[in-house]
């Protein structure tokens, strides 16, 4: 048998298309709860066919991509390379051997639909290497609850695949083994208007969405691109409610928790953070915020009553367009010194 904890899974940004990265010291090495990273072959069988008798005739080989999920216990530093592939914007502030900032996200006049390529790499068990190119994040998602760590899923969808030597890579120096992010100094709070709420679990999700029916070209086995078409990043929130019902009234009826339903929808902005317990230097942890200013639509699900249990909501937060700044922006403070496309950070 092999142990899964002899996989080693790696990422590196490509400078292009087409051209994987192949340089062993670009690539940080994830801790991982569970991974699906593979070959996704379109197996595709012949037609049944008058005079062919009773089975089919044969199964092909038309198409492939690669990628796949992957779950883990983000750390300070890798967890960047996550924010990186989805805005594809790193603004790095401080320089060493002080911490430093990392602002992900889009400035007037950038473009919302182009994303950096990534390589991977795989080596399930220990057993054997495989590269990955080409591969553009489809969607992240931070998970936090109360008494645990923040965790973490994401996916990437990406072209050939590669058998590939792993004698060079030395992926035990190059693994990120910093400290994880603990609910018990993370906060939710809105903004614009201020609200205040308990969070008991909750999710913010990152997603493009990527179709592959307009890619499929002749001539190649992969698809032609990984064009982003849209974008969403959604928060939902699980929330005790202690407030008499007033948050509830604010999203349900009316956000001004008027006597009366109307037709608006509560919008806010909205400050989430991340701590670690361990501190960079003294009383500065390691820490991710996420900031959005006003652009939350949120909806609420009806009560749930059940007996035995206290009351409970489930409220969503859709973060619309901003015509005036970067409808998200994620902040990352840690010690990793260089931009997160591999360049020196001016």
């Amino acid at each position: 048998m092999v142990a899964s904890e002899g996989s080693f899974i790696g990422i590196a940004p490509q400078t292009a298309k087409g051209t994987p990265n192949v340089t062993d010291l670009d690539f940080q090495y994830l801790l991982l709860t569970r991974s699906g990273l593979g070959e996704n072959n379109v197996n595709l069988p012949m037609d049944m066919e008058v005079g062919g008798g009773a089975f089919l005739r044969d199964v092909v080989k038309t198409g492939i991509t690669t990628g796949g999920p992957l779950q883990l216990i983000p750390r300070p530093d890798s967890i960047g390379h996550f924010f990186y592939a989805f805005f594809g914007s790193d603004l790095v502030s401080g320089a060493s051997p002080d911490p430093v900032s990392h602002t992900f996200g889009w400035s007037v006049g950038d473009s919302q639909f182009t994303a950096p390529y990534y390589t991977l790499r795989s080596s399930p068990g220990g057993m054997h290497g495989m590269q990955y190119q080409d591969c553009i994040l489809q969607a992240l998602s931070l998970q936090f609850r109360g008494a645990d760590f923040l965790r973490a899923s994401a996916a990437f969808l990406g072209g050939l695949p590669a058998k590939v030597d792993t004698a060079l890579w030395d992926p035990t120096s190059a693994i990120d083994n910093g400290p994880p992010f603990v609910n018990a100094l993370s906060s939710v709070a809105m903004t614009n208007p201020s609200v205040s709420f308990k969070v008991l679990e909750g999710a913010i999700t990152f997603a493009n969405a990527i179709p592959l029916d307009q890619q499929w070209i002749l001539g190649s086995y992969v698809p032609d691109d990984f064009a982003i078409n849209q974008r969403s990043v959604n928060i939902g929130l699980r929330v005790k409610i202690d407030d008499d019902g007033a948050l509830y009234r604010q999203i349900a009826l009316d956000p001004a928790d008027g006597a009366s339903w109307v037709a608006e929808v509560l919008k806010s902005g909205t400050m989430i953070q991340f701590k670690t317990a361990t501190e960079m230097v003294e009383g500065a942890p390691y820490h991710i915020y996420v900031t959005c200013s006003g652009n939350i639509a949120w909806t609420v699900a009806p009560l749930d009553i059940v007996p035995g249990r206290q009351l409970i909501m489930d409220i969503t937060g859709t973060i619309l367009a901003n015509d005036a700044a970067s409808p998200v922006s994620v902040q990352l403070q840690n010690f990793h010194y260089d931009n997160y496309d591999g360049t020196p950070a001016v």
